[in-house]
């Protein structure tokens, strides 16, 4: 007679898989990853910018001593320049105010807030000036870089 062998069960151990039988992502963490990613590249643009402006400043100082004033490639140019300074020009109001007519004068003359607070008060340069209300603008994204680390928050 031939004997049967007793049938067996035996467990595989089943791993779970990724991301079944954990809590899912949340509105905050996703929204602080996409932070994090904008932190990352802020601090590679951060780095980029040096490298950049230290490349140009080697540039420079090789392009002096070799008394080139212009380097070429088929897509940048390279170009030492001087610039030229600007006429500085600053109206004196009585020689103007001599030479043009009241309703012209006045289309031109604007008056420093500044210097009109120096010399009435409050009140009485309110009486003088028109106000226009500011606008709400549509909100934006700010981001600033913090020294000190915070602890990770979102608000709504």
């Amino acid at each position: 007679m031939a004997t049967r062998k007793a049938a067996t069960t035996t467990r595989r151990r089943v791993r779970p898989r990724e991301g079944v039988g954990t809590a899912a992502p949340t509105v905050t963490s996703r929204a602080e990853g996409k932070l994090g990613v904008v932190r990352d590249l802020m601090i590679k643009r951060e780095a980029l910018a040096v490298e950049i402006k230290n490349a140009e400043e080697a540039l420079e100082k090789y392009m002096r001593e070799h008394k080139l004033t212009t380097v070429t490639l088929p897509d940048i140019i390279g170009e030492i320049v001087t610039p030229m300074g600007r006429k500085v020009r600053v109206v004196r109001p009585a020689a103007f105010r001599r030479k043009v007519s009241d309703k012209d004068f006045m289309s031109c003359v604007t008056i420093s807030i500044t210097a009109a607070q120096e010399v009435l008060s409050g009140k009485e340069l309110d009486s003088v000036c028109d106000v226009t209300p500011a606008e709400a603008k549509p909100s934006v994204l700010k981001i600033k870089s913090v020294k000190k680390p915070v602890k990770a928050k979102t608000t709504r």
